[in-house]
């Protein structure tokens, strides 16, 4: 269920957000004319991916967008992110030297993986999730 007041979806007693950064982010390269043409993709290990796909139909972007509105590319299911990426360079046709990886994973180092099994990405590890500066 989809909480606008605070653009959380609630299932059972699990509360879903997103980083405050991370929407302004995907809200800006969606309404910003400097970013036409971007596209945007998810990469997304979860073993839940059903619960996944939900949660992006309902997250609110901006007025009446949607997060599954703006994302061209997803990749959800339980594999690694080099699986993850190299799924989106063929299916996309983008290079990994124009592909951009934001991830917040604190048990792992899933950029150090995308760096060697996809070199050209760029990396950030945020382990504190997106924020807004």
């Amino acid at each position: 269920k989809w909480n606008p007041s605070d653009n959380s979806v609630t299932a059972g007693r699990d509360k879903i957000k997103m980083f405050p950064g991370a929407i302004a982010a995907i809200r800006d390269i969606h309404s910003n004319p400097a970013f036409k043409g971007t596209k945007l993709a998810v990469a997304s290990s979860t073993t839940e991916p059903d619960y996944a796909r939900a949660c992006m139909r309902m997250f609110e972007i901006d007025k009446g967008v949607k997060m599954h509105d703006v994302v061209k590319y997803s990749e959800i299911f339980c594999a690694s992110k080099t699986n993850h990426f190299a799924n989106l360079k063929k299916s996309s046709g983008i290079a990994y030297s124009d592909m951009l990886f934001f991830d917040d994973c604190n048990w792992g180092n899933n950029c150090a993986d995308v760096e060697r099994g996809c070199p050209g990405v760029v990396t950030m590890a945020t382990p504190n999730g997106m924020q807004e500066r």
